[in-house]
């Protein structure tokens, strides 16, 4: 497996540079794309590996046997159509830190999480690239944490309890969104949030690590998806 979490620039003589809202992932000889703007996965032609890794990068051994051909074309005009080569613009400044969070979390970490449940909602309702684009936007923790990894959790818990979700706890973005900036902005804890996908069958799943340990997840449910994109705090 190779992650391709970096963003390229736009097509040079032998290289393409993908948009800030594009990640992509190989599984098993197959690329897949996360266009993050549209919230859609793709899953390119086999046949285009080697010229994908030679345009985009990832490992070079592979790719250099494809930097000319007919599958180098027809890869740029598909990502040139989808709209995944990148332009030149401002990706926007860090957020402030959330100072609701933060002092809700000093005060009542499970009000504070129950209050970022419901932010995590209203933030998706416009749309999925604008609320992750937000959430990767965000400041990092600030030092001096003000809450621990277990009690955040248990807080966390309790909140969902309170908490009225169409989907429940198997609703992974607002959860996972919820949960990353609960932690981050609240809690002062340096989390991950990770989009992971899996081939047979094709799902997709969005879930928040500290210290590269699941939060909220068991183990073995993460251990069958591929990780395509990440925040890191």
């Amino acid at each position: 497996m190779v992650l391709g979490a970096n963003r390229a620039w736009a097509v040079t003589e032998r290289r393409i540079r993908l948009a800030s809202h594009v990640r992509w992932a190989e599984i098993d000889g197959v690329v897949y794309v996360l266009d993050l703007r549209r919230g859609a996965y793709s899953a390119l032609d086999p046949a285009w590996s080697p010229a994908w890794f030679a345009a985009v990068g990832g490992d070079p051994d592979r790719g250099d046997a494809a930097e000319d051909g007919p599958e180098r074309a027809a890869l740029i005009g598909t990502v040139g159509r989808r709209g995944w080569i990148s332009e030149p613009r401002d990706s926007g400044a860090p957020s402030r830190p959330d100072a609701v969070l933060r002092v809700l979390a000093r005060a009542r970490p499970s009000l504070a999480a129950w209050y970022a449940l419901v932010r995590a909602g209203l933030q998706l309702r416009r749309g999925f690239w604008p609320a992750y684009s937000a959430l990767a936007r965000g400041a990092a923790p600030q030092r001096g944490g003000t809450v621990g990894i277990a009690d955040a959790t248990s807080a966390f818990l309790r909140a969902e309890q309170a908490f009225v979700s169409r989907l429940g706890v198997e609703d992974c973005l607002p959860r996972s969104f919820a949960l990353f900036r609960f932690l981050r902005d609240g809690c002062g804890l340096r989390a991950e949030h990770v989009i992971g996908i899996r081939r047979y069958p094709f799902s997709a799943h969005a879930w928040v690590q500290y210290d590269g340990v699941p939060v909220l997840d068991k183990p073995d449910r993460i251990a069958s998806f591929t990780p395509i994109a990440r925040i890191a705090s």
